[in-house]
């Protein structure tokens, strides 16, 4: 993915409508399930802290992450840098909090992974099924 591009367009995206529906009467909560790296998270953030110092005041970014070690990672790259962000080192099939508040819930990594897991999965004498799966990842990694 071209960084930090990718990021502040969603970051822009998703601030828009913040904006738009919620802003100054709700926190701009964020949920990202399986940021990997976190590279994501620290495009996001580090757009808003630039371009939306209100809007940032006001974020809340929490990482759902399964694996231990990438939530480490995570720690290191991206919650030392912005203290907004909260890391939840579990399932996204374990969350047991209620979020009554409105909130943007970002799955990318876990997205792209899974539908590159179809594309290999699938029959070849599928051919119908193969061509929307290749359809759909042509577009998300056209937007990259």
């Amino acid at each position: 993915m071209q960084q930090p591009w990718y990021g502040q367009a969603i970051a822009q995206c998703i601030v828009a409508e913040y904006l738009l529906k919620y802003f100054p009467y709700e926190d701009f909560l964020i949920y990202e399930m399986g940021a990997g790296n976190g590279t994501l998270a620290l495009n996001v953030l580090d757009f808003l802290a630039q371009e939306y110092p209100e809007v940032y005041e006001r974020t809340q970014y929490r990482i759902i992450e399964i694996s231990k070690s990438l939530a480490e990672v995570q720690r290191q790259q991206v919650a030392s840098k912005h203290s907004c962000v909260e890391i939840v080192n579990k399932s996204v099939f374990d969350w047991d909090r209620h979020e009554p508040a409105p909130c943007f819930f970002l799955a990318l990594e876990v997205v792209v992974s899974r539908l590159m897991y179809l594309l290999y999965a699938v029959q070849l004498n599928q051919t119908q099924y193969r061509i929307t799966f290749l359809m759909m990842w042509c577009d998300i990694d056209w937007m990259t």
